[in-house]
């Protein structure tokens, strides 16, 4: 309950701050299309040239602007780093069993035994020192029969739930890619077609060319691009595929763990599995942030 304080602090910002930049990013790209459809509209002398011109500047400025307040704001960078905060104090718990005070980072500990450097959150540990200070791992009694069937009980429920997310979160990434794969090919399809009869219809010696026809060619494959850098942005694919495998990994984790005796195992085994599940869950979210830091946010995309 006391890393829940302070985690639910950097989940909060984490959810806020994602929806901001997310949303930044998703209307930028979205209203790029827009402003192709004005040109295209203007070029094609469907709507008042002059009008169409000046909506396709203000949807560029729109862009420009957008672009501007996510950059100095700072969201991407903000996010990340609350979010990579908040996993790695949602699995603090599953060490503090095995860990001695005044030893830091608890993360550190168990990483210093088996002869391994890791990379440690400076909040993390912060959070660490503020437990110590209330004694709140001095109670965890491995020892103690009730707390060992309490604590199984903990490690495989938390398991589970990871192995549930990750699995909804394969399938939701991989669902978003198709139907938008599926909404490009379509959109390139009516474009071959567009063009097939534009051309057509100059083979004909046709002067006056058909407006929409030619609108049509030009706006849908700015659309489907849009799409696509929405998905480029959010690493939707790499994402999936980083969620199958660990929900794989868990469950193989998970399974290890009912196996141990009910009455107690030794607590050399069971560290050493938690340690493998802690290792698993750090590294997801140390993954997902360097794939979202290799995609920084750019008006030109």
């Amino acid at each position: 309950l006391q890393v829940e304080e302070y985690r639910g602090e950097f989940a909060a910002a984490a959810r806020s701050l994602g929806s901001d930049y997310q949303g930044g990013y998703w209307m930028m790209y979205l209203i790029a299309p827009l402003a192709v459809a004005c040109s295209a509209t203007a070029g094609a002398g469907l709507l008042n040239p002059r009008f169409m011109s000046g909506l396709e500047f203000l949807l560029m400025a729109l862009i420009l602007g957008l672009f501007t307040v996510l950059r100095r704001a700072g969201w991407q960078e903000k996010w990340i780093r609350a979010r990579r905060t908040a996993e790695h104090l949602r699995y603090l718990p599953l060490v503090a069993p095995f860990v001695a005070d005044g030893g830091g980072n608890w993360y550190e500990q168990l990483a210093a035994r088996r002869g391994l450097r890791i990379i440690v959150d400076p909040e993390v540990t912060r959070v660490c020192s503020l437990l110590e200070r209330h004694g709140a791992a001095k109670a965890l009694q491995l020892e103690d029969a009730a707390f060992y069937a309490g604590y199984i009980r903990y490690v495989e429920e938390l398991l589970r739930q990871q192995i549930r997310y990750h699995t909804r979160k394969a399938e939701v990434e991989h669902a978003l890619s198709h139907r938008v794969g599926l909404t490009s090919t379509a959109f390139f399809a009516f474009t071959i077609i567009c063009t097939f009869m534009l051309f057509l219809g100059n083979l004909e010696g046709r002067v006056q060319l058909n407006a929409y026809l030619r609108l049509c060619a030009t706006v849908l494959p700015a659309i489907g691009a849009g799409l696509r850098g929405v998905l480029a942005q959010g690493e939707s694919h790499r994402v999936a595929t980083l969620s199958e495998g660990m929900a794989i990994r868990l469950g193989q984790l998970r399974s290890q763990l009912l196996s141990l005796p009910a009455e107690r195992a030794s607590r050399d085994e069971l560290e050493s599995l938690v340690w493998n599940a802690v290792q698993e869950l750090l590294s997801e979210a140390d993954t997902w942030m360097r794939l979202q830091e290799s995609a920084p946010l750019s008006v030109a995309g």
